[in-house]
């Protein structure tokens, strides 16, 4: 990762150093776009990824072409404005994941809980969708699965499909369960699946995939120890370690999707009476 850093002594406040008219504080901020906009794009592309580095940077100059500013160092400053811009950028991003509950005591008076006969309603409109379409909304909706992420950055920039991306919801995420008994005996297996990602410079990430086995025992009511069940569980079997992420918090997995448990065994004794 690599840093910028701007000298305290460089101005930045535009209070400090007033100029001319609008005329030609325009004219300024024209020139210094068309000399650096290249530089402030490959800037902040190294620090947030290629596909919002020209929105961010077209919010950059948008907010600094109202200030009157001295522009004896434009790329200390540039600099500066484009950091602000992408700070504020990862904060409505994590705002936009936070999930919100509406509830009796954080509603306002334009949102109302749901009655009775709003759900019901709600029920029979989805019962009435084609199934294709019903199992699109139900997934989405109930499942927790995600086929469609766009993000727009700015109010003037396009939309980026966000799916599959650090950080974001993956494009595939599945566990496959099977079970098989006879008599006292029980085994029982699952594979969970999580397929791969980028991150936001277009660096991919390997899949992770990993196995739980179960086996357990259940004396039967007419053995000499009924009601007792013995069970043991492993999880990640084979150790399967979640793809290394060169994440800029410090840690090297996205916490969003990777699984970051080990292998671990655990055994289980009840007795019932």
């Amino acid at each position: 990762m690599q840093f910028f850093r701007i000298p305290p002594s460089f101005p930045v406040s535009a209070s400090e150093y007033p100029i001319g008219s609008d005329e030609d504080r325009r004219s300024n901020a024209d020139a210094i776009y068309r000399q650096h906009s290249r530089w402030v794009v490959a800037f902040l592309a190294r620090r947030f990824g290629r596909e919002i580095a020209e929105d961010l940077a077209q919010e950059t100059f948008l907010r600094l072409s109202s200030r009157q500013i001295d522009w004896e160092h434009p790329k200390a400053i540039l600099a500066r404005a484009a950091l602000n811009v992408g700070l504020d950028h990862l904060r409505r991003e994590a705002a936009q994941r936070r999930p919100k509950l509406v509830t009796e005591r954080t509603r306002t008076e334009a949102v109302t809980l749901p009655d009775q006969y709003e759900a019901l309603l709600h029920r029979e409109v989805v019962a009435s969708l084609p199934r294709n379409l019903r199992d699109v909304y139900c997934l989405s909706r109930f499942g927790g699965l995600t086929f469609a992420y766009k993000q727009q950055v700015t109010p003037t920039g396009s939309f980026v499909e966000r799916v599959g991306q650090v950080d974001f919801p993956a494009r595939l995420r599945a566990r496959l369960n099977g079970d098989w008994t006879r008599g006292p005996l029980s085994l029982g297996a699952s594979v969970n699946h999580v397929s791969g990602e980028h991150d936001m410079t277009g660096v991919k990430l390997d899949d992770q995939t990993t196995l739980d086995l179960r086996l357990r025992w259940t004396a039967s009511e007419t053995s000499r120890w009924p009601g007792v069940s013995l069970g043991i569980t492993a999880r990640n079997v084979f150790d399967e370690q979640p793809p290394f992420y060169n994440n800029p918090l410090g840690f090297g997995i996205d916490g969003a999707n990777a699984d970051v448990i080990g292998r671990f065994v655990s055994i289980q004794f009840s007795k019932n009476w």
